[in-house]
Protein backbone atom coordinates (compact mmCIF):
# COMPACT_ATOMS: atom_id res chain seq x y z
CA UNK A 1 0.00 0.00 0.00
CA UNK A 2 1.04 3.38 -1.17
CA UNK A 3 0.47 6.71 0.75
CA UNK A 4 0.77 9.55 -0.59
CA UNK A 5 1.15 12.84 1.43
CA UNK A 6 0.59 15.93 -0.48
CA UNK A 7 -1.04 18.40 2.38
CA UNK A 8 1.82 19.96 4.28
CA UNK A 9 0.16 19.59 7.35
CA UNK A 10 0.09 15.63 7.15
CA UNK A 11 3.64 16.04 6.19
CA UNK A 12 4.74 18.72 8.98
CA UNK A 13 2.78 16.22 11.12
CA UNK A 14 4.86 13.15 9.98
CA UNK A 15 8.00 15.27 10.52
CA UNK A 16 6.86 16.11 14.46
CA UNK A 17 6.45 12.11 15.04
CA UNK A 18 9.69 11.35 13.52
CA UNK A 19 10.97 13.97 16.06
CA UNK A 20 9.37 12.85 19.13
CA UNK A 21 10.79 9.82 18.30
CA UNK A 22 14.24 10.40 17.68
CA UNK A 23 14.44 12.44 21.14
CA UNK A 24 12.59 9.01 23.01
CA UNK A 25 15.80 7.27 21.38
CA UNK A 26 18.24 9.84 22.56
CA UNK A 27 19.13 11.21 18.78
CA UNK A 28 19.10 15.07 19.79
CA UNK A 29 20.28 15.98 16.52
CA UNK A 30 17.77 14.21 14.23
CA UNK A 31 14.81 15.25 16.40
CA UNK A 32 15.88 18.68 15.84
CA UNK A 33 16.26 18.15 12.12
CA UNK A 34 12.93 17.29 11.91
CA UNK A 35 11.32 19.38 14.29
CA UNK A 36 12.71 22.16 12.44
CA UNK A 37 11.16 21.00 9.82
CA UNK A 38 8.08 21.63 10.74
CA UNK A 39 8.89 25.39 10.96
CA UNK A 40 10.80 25.82 6.93
CA UNK A 41 10.22 26.80 5.45
CA UNK A 42 7.67 29.31 7.66
CA UNK A 43 6.56 31.35 4.67
CA UNK A 44 5.02 28.61 2.37
CA UNK A 45 2.47 27.56 4.82
CA UNK A 46 -0.64 29.53 4.75
CA UNK A 47 -1.05 31.59 8.15
CA UNK A 48 -4.46 29.82 8.56
CA UNK A 49 -1.88 26.84 9.40
CA UNK A 50 0.77 28.21 11.51
CA UNK A 51 -0.85 27.07 14.66
CA UNK A 52 0.07 23.72 13.41
CA UNK A 53 3.41 24.98 13.95
CA UNK A 54 2.76 25.21 17.56
CA UNK A 55 3.71 21.67 19.07
CA UNK A 56 7.28 21.89 17.17
CA UNK A 57 7.87 24.79 19.10
CA UNK A 58 7.59 22.90 22.08
CA UNK A 59 8.89 20.02 21.29
CA UNK A 60 12.49 21.95 20.21
CA UNK A 61 11.64 24.12 23.91
CA UNK A 62 12.45 20.63 25.53
CA UNK A 63 15.19 19.84 23.27
CA UNK A 64 17.06 22.72 24.21
CA UNK A 65 16.04 22.97 27.37
CA UNK A 66 17.80 19.16 28.30
CA UNK A 67 21.06 20.80 26.84
CA UNK A 68 20.36 24.00 29.02
CA UNK A 69 19.91 26.38 25.90
CA UNK A 70 17.63 28.42 28.39
CA UNK A 71 17.54 31.38 26.15
CA UNK A 72 16.53 29.21 23.17
CA UNK A 73 13.99 27.29 25.32
CA UNK A 74 12.39 30.75 26.38
CA UNK A 75 12.25 32.07 22.61
CA UNK A 76 10.34 28.51 21.48
CA UNK A 77 8.28 28.38 24.36
CA UNK A 78 6.74 32.00 24.26
CA UNK A 79 6.59 31.15 20.60
CA UNK A 80 4.34 27.55 21.51
CA UNK A 81 2.05 30.26 23.94
CA UNK A 82 1.57 32.54 21.15
CA UNK A 83 0.35 30.31 18.61
CA UNK A 84 -1.14 28.54 20.96
CA UNK A 85 -3.58 31.59 22.46
CA UNK A 86 -3.79 33.09 18.91
CA UNK A 87 -5.98 30.25 17.04
CA UNK A 88 -7.02 28.76 20.83
CA UNK A 89 -5.90 25.45 19.49
CA UNK A 90 -4.90 23.93 23.15
CA UNK A 91 -6.79 23.24 26.06
CA UNK A 92 -6.50 25.49 29.15
CA UNK A 93 -4.64 23.11 31.13
CA UNK A 94 -2.03 22.61 28.20
CA UNK A 95 -1.80 26.44 28.09
CA UNK A 96 -0.87 26.59 31.51
CA UNK A 97 1.54 23.67 31.63
CA UNK A 98 3.27 25.84 28.65
CA UNK A 99 3.08 29.35 30.80
CA UNK A 100 4.50 26.42 34.22
CA UNK A 101 7.39 25.64 31.76
CA UNK A 102 8.51 29.15 31.16
CA UNK A 103 8.45 29.85 34.78
CA UNK A 104 10.63 26.83 35.15
CA UNK A 105 12.84 28.24 32.65
CA UNK A 106 13.55 31.14 34.32
CA UNK A 107 14.10 29.62 37.61
CA UNK A 108 16.69 27.49 36.38
CA UNK A 109 18.07 30.88 35.04
CA UNK A 110 18.32 32.19 38.31
CA UNK A 111 19.66 29.25 39.94
CA UNK A 112 22.54 28.99 37.44
CA UNK A 113 25.66 30.30 37.35
CA UNK A 114 28.20 32.22 34.52
CA UNK A 115 29.66 28.49 33.90
CA UNK A 116 26.56 26.85 32.92
CA UNK A 117 24.53 29.06 30.99
CA UNK A 118 25.18 32.02 28.68
CA UNK A 119 23.85 35.81 30.37
CA UNK A 120 24.52 39.04 29.54
CA UNK A 121 24.27 40.02 33.12
CA UNK A 122 27.45 37.84 33.93
CA UNK A 123 29.28 40.65 32.06
CA UNK A 124 28.40 43.16 34.03
CA UNK A 125 29.24 44.04 37.50
CA UNK A 126 28.19 41.87 40.57
CA UNK A 127 25.27 44.80 41.96
CA UNK A 128 23.88 44.26 37.92
CA UNK A 129 23.94 40.55 37.66
CA UNK A 130 21.97 40.12 41.21
CA UNK A 131 19.27 42.80 40.05
CA UNK A 132 19.27 41.01 36.35
CA UNK A 133 18.72 38.15 38.36
CA UNK A 134 16.01 39.36 40.65
CA UNK A 135 14.31 40.69 37.61
CA UNK A 136 14.00 37.08 35.94
CA UNK A 137 13.01 35.88 38.97
CA UNK A 138 9.73 38.27 38.90
CA UNK A 139 9.28 37.07 35.55
CA UNK A 140 9.24 33.56 37.05
CA UNK A 141 7.02 34.65 39.52
CA UNK A 142 4.68 35.95 36.78
CA UNK A 143 4.35 33.03 34.99
CA UNK A 144 3.54 30.41 37.60
CA UNK A 145 0.51 33.23 38.72
CA UNK A 146 -0.52 32.91 35.18
CA UNK A 147 -0.23 28.98 35.03
CA UNK A 148 -1.97 28.96 38.62
CA UNK A 149 -5.00 30.97 37.24
CA UNK A 150 -5.36 29.04 34.60
CA UNK A 151 -5.84 25.95 37.02
CA UNK A 152 -7.72 27.54 39.71
CA UNK A 153 -10.68 27.58 36.73
CA UNK A 154 -9.87 24.31 35.09
CA UNK A 155 -9.07 21.67 37.89
CA UNK A 156 -10.35 20.52 41.13
CA UNK A 157 -8.90 22.33 44.31
CA UNK A 158 -6.79 19.46 45.18
CA UNK A 159 -5.54 18.34 42.03
CA UNK A 160 -1.72 17.35 41.89
CA UNK A 161 -0.86 19.94 39.47
CA UNK A 162 -2.42 22.73 41.20
CA UNK A 163 -0.70 21.90 44.21
CA UNK A 164 2.98 22.28 42.11
CA UNK A 165 2.01 25.54 41.38
CA UNK A 166 1.08 26.55 44.77
CA UNK A 167 4.48 25.28 45.95
CA UNK A 168 6.46 26.94 43.01
CA UNK A 169 5.13 30.36 43.86
CA UNK A 170 5.56 29.83 47.54
CA UNK A 171 9.29 28.82 46.92
CA UNK A 172 10.03 31.71 44.12
CA UNK A 173 8.38 34.07 46.45
CA UNK A 174 10.49 32.85 49.53
CA UNK A 175 13.56 33.63 47.70
CA UNK A 176 12.39 37.14 47.08
CA UNK A 177 12.50 37.15 50.92
CA UNK A 178 8.64 37.60 50.98
CA UNK A 179 8.18 35.21 53.71
CA UNK A 180 4.56 36.83 54.50
CA UNK A 181 2.97 36.82 51.23
CA UNK A 182 4.45 32.83 50.60
CA UNK A 183 2.77 32.25 53.79
CA UNK A 184 -0.43 33.37 52.90
CA UNK A 185 -0.32 31.73 49.80
CA UNK A 186 0.45 28.28 50.70
CA UNK A 187 -1.41 28.48 53.90
CA UNK A 188 -4.54 29.58 52.30
CA UNK A 189 -4.43 26.44 49.79
CA UNK A 190 -5.38 23.02 49.49
CA UNK A 191 -2.24 21.61 50.77
CA UNK A 192 -1.74 23.11 53.72
CA UNK A 193 -1.84 19.81 55.83
CA UNK A 194 0.64 18.09 53.66
CA UNK A 195 3.20 20.93 53.71
CA UNK A 196 2.52 21.75 57.40
CA UNK A 197 6.29 21.63 58.67
CA UNK A 198 7.52 24.12 55.72
CA UNK A 199 3.72 26.33 56.86
CA UNK A 200 5.34 26.14 60.23
CA UNK A 201 8.86 27.09 59.04
CA UNK A 202 7.61 29.68 57.20
CA UNK A 203 6.28 31.11 60.29
CA UNK A 204 8.98 31.09 62.07
CA UNK A 205 10.60 33.20 59.68
CA UNK A 206 7.67 35.74 59.59
CA UNK A 207 8.83 36.32 63.68
CA UNK A 208 12.91 36.60 62.56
Amino acid sequence: MKIILNDKSDIAGLHHQLGVIAHELEYPKEAMYHYQQVLHPESDMPKTERHRQAPAYASIARLVYCKNDLDQALIHYNKTVELALIESILDKISIACYYNNIGLVYKRKRRGSSSTYPDVATTYSNIDSIYDKQKRYQEALEYFKKCLNIKLHSLSRNHQSLISSYIAITETLEQFGQFKEAYKIINNSEIKKTYQNYINELRLMLKD
